[in-house]
Formats: C-alpha cells, sequence, structure tokens
C-alpha cells in the first residue's frame, strides 16, 4: 500500500486534479489530514475531502473476510457509503445458455476480473457481447443473473435493434421472459476519448453502480478505440500508464460491485519475415503486453467460413487464449436470431 498510487482510489477526477496540484500523489500522503486540513489545503469541498479520504481508506484497508467466512458465504454483499445491499450468489457465473459454450468455459464467465472478446473484423464480437446482453439479464429461475447492463461506448453507434431482435425471438420461444427481458434494461454511455473514459470509470460509473446494485455487466466497446491517434510514439510510457489505470479501475469496479466486465479488442497484424522474397502475417490482439497484463480472461472469436465462400451458415470459432481457470481449448458456433448457438 506504501506505494499505491492516488490514481488506484475510486476518487472523482477533480477532486484527483486538485490533490496532484497541491503535491500528492502517493494514496497514503493525504491520510494525515483531517476533512477539512484537505479542504483547506487542496482548495476542495469538505464533501469532497471527506468522499477523497474515504476512496483511500478503502484502498489502504479493504473489507476484510476470513476463509471460513468465505466458504461459507453463499451471496455477494455489496457496500457503498449510504447502503448495504445483498446482491448476486458468489459463485454465480454469466452464462450463454448454450450447453456447448457453457461446458467450454465450465459454466459460464465469472463475476470478477476482466475477460476479453478479441478478434478480426466479422469473427462475432459484437454479436457475443450482445448475447450476453441478453442473457444476463435472465431470471435466476432460469439460471441466469436477473441484472441489467451497462454498455460503454467508445466507437460507433450501438446495434439496438440486433439487441431488440435477440430479445423478441427469446421472448417468443418462452412468453414468461416478456417481463424480464427488455432493451431499456441495457443502459448506454458514450465515450470516444481516454479522457471520457477516466472520467466513466473513475466518476460516473461507480455512482450508478452504488445507485443501481441490479446491474450485474458491464461492456466496454471497445477497449481499443479511444486509444488510436490519440498517443504519439514518443508517448508509450503514457499510454501504458493509462491502460494499466484503466485495467485496475475496471478490476476496482468488478471487486466492489460484483459485476462481470466484459471488453472487445481488435486485433493488429505482426509481420513477421520469413525469407527475403515473402512475409506472413499473424494477428495479435491491440494494446498490446501492457493491456493483456489487465486481462484475466481472452476470449479470441475467428471467422471459420472463408469470406470467399457463400454460405447460408457462417461457422465461427471461440478458444480461450489464456485464463486463470481454464485450459486452452476451442468450439465453432454460428449466430442465429437469438444469438449464439454452440457447434457439437
Amino acid at each position: 500500500m506504501s506505494s499505491a498510487s492516488l490514481d488506484e482510489a475510486l476518487i472523482h477526477p477533480e477532486t484527483l486534479n486538485a490533490l496532484k496540484n497541491a503535491g500528492f500523489n502517493q494514496a497514503t500522503d493525504i491520510l494525515h489530514f483531517s476533512p477539512p486540513e484537505l479542504s483547506e489545503r487542496c482548495h476542495i469541498s469538505i464533501k469532497a475531502a471527506s468522499a477523497a479520504l474515504l476512496a483511500v481508506a478503502l484502498l489502504a484497508a479493504p473489507p476484510s473476510l476470513t476463509a471460513s467466512q468465505l466458504l461459507s458465504q453463499s451471496w455477494q454483499t455489496v457496500f457503498s457509503k449510504d447502503r448495504c445491499t445483498t446482491l448476486r450468489a458468489v459463485d454465480a457465473r454469466l452464462k450463454f445458455h448454450d450447453s456447448i459454450l457453457d461446458d467450454m468455459l465450465e459454466g459460464g464467465l465469472p463475476l470478477q476480473g476482466i475477460t476479453e472478446i478479441c478478434g478480426e473484423s466479422s469473427s462475432g464480437k459484437t454479436q457475443t457481447v450482445l448475447h450476453l446482453c441478453t442473457t444476463a439479464q435472465l431470471p435466476t429461475s432460469h439460471g441466469g443473473l436477473g441484472a441489467h447492463v451497462v454498455y460503454l461506448s467508445t466507437e460507433g453507434r450501438f446495434p439496438e435493434n440486433r439487441l431488440l431482435e435477440m430479445i423478441a425471438t427469446r421472448v417468443k420461444a418462452d412468453p414468461t421472459l416478456a417481463e424480464h427481458l427488455s432493451g431499456d434494461h441495457v443502459l448506454l454511455k458514450q465515450a470516444d476519448t481516454t479522457g471520457a473514459v477516466n472520467d466513466a470509470l473513475s466518476d460516473q460509473l461507480p455512482k450508478l453502480l452504488s445507485a443501481r446494485p441490479e446491474i450485474g455487466l458491464l461492456v466496454v466497446d471497445s477497449i481499443a478505440a479511444v486509444f488510436r491517434g490519440e498517443f504519439h510514439l514518443s508517448e508509450m510510457a503514457d499510454r501504458s500508464d493509462t491502460l494499466f489505470s484503466f485495467g485496475r479501475k475496471l478490476k476496482a469496479l468488478s471487486d466492489r460491485f460484483h459485476v462481470a466486465i466484459v471488453c472487445i479488442n481488435q486485433v493488429s497484424a505482426h509481420i513477421t519475415p520469413e525469407s527475403n522474397l515473402f512475409a506472413t502475417s499473424k494477428l495479435k490482439p491491440a494494446l498490446g503486453l501492457s493491456w493483456s497484463t489487465c486481462v484475466n480472461t481472452r476470449l479470441m472469436l475467428r471467422r471459420v467460413t472463408s469470406r470467399h465462400v457463400t454460405a447460408d451458415v457462417i461457422k465461427r470459432s471461440m478458444a480461450v487464449a489464456f485464463s486463470p481457470h481454464l485450459p486452452q481449448r476451442s468450439v465453432q458456433f454460428v449466430v442465429q436470431s437469438h444469438g449464439l448457438q454452440g457447434l457439437a
């Protein structure tokens, strides 16, 4: 904790800038001050000073549980400054509700850490996260989370019509789901710069998740988009620092509010000369090693059916590139009106 930066605490961006301007860089530096003292020194309100001290205190000494409590606890309790809400089962998973896909993931995606959905264009990344936006809403009686979703969009227009098609198809198959599935349960937030994403992760989303405990999934589409063109080659160290900061804040949101974090990422071509005459291109996830170290589980998507072949059904594959709890494996799937369907 002695080396923890103030950036690691969930502090409002304006307050964070005021603290840094006053010469504070390490989180523990401000714990020696009372709210009035910190307010006077940094020229911020007492309320803002108190919130900053609370955020740093939680970073320095987060609530602890014994091993026995962790073993016996069956539900996650979400704490915030003004409320305590019993929410989701600790061992809950974000399921695809497809036996083949869920078997590959040994029950679904965990609600801790960052899951990355990575692949080239037309590999099915958007279809995958929209599928999860739908299944996350399914009631617990149907094996879902009974949760709402926040969709943080950094590029393009949100594919609302496709989401509504997935929902309508499921409701048509099971009319009892009509009261649980809705496009209104997916909250859209636009952020097209690194500054806007940082504001969302540092201030807006913590407030939203604290006020709306029914939210169980945060989608970031996409993590790479905001970094295009914002950093020059001479600023790669700053880019890495920003990536690490985003990763820490996403994991803090996941841990604090027990929500699944799913990030879309693109791929880039890595050219490796094989001889003087030829070169081969290998696709690698964008953002390099800096971002990869922030990811807990990476799922690589690939289009199996060639783009040069006319086919009624396009086959794609989903592979576990790395994960702390899953072996490397892959399955094929197709995209149907209701979403993804695994192939045996």
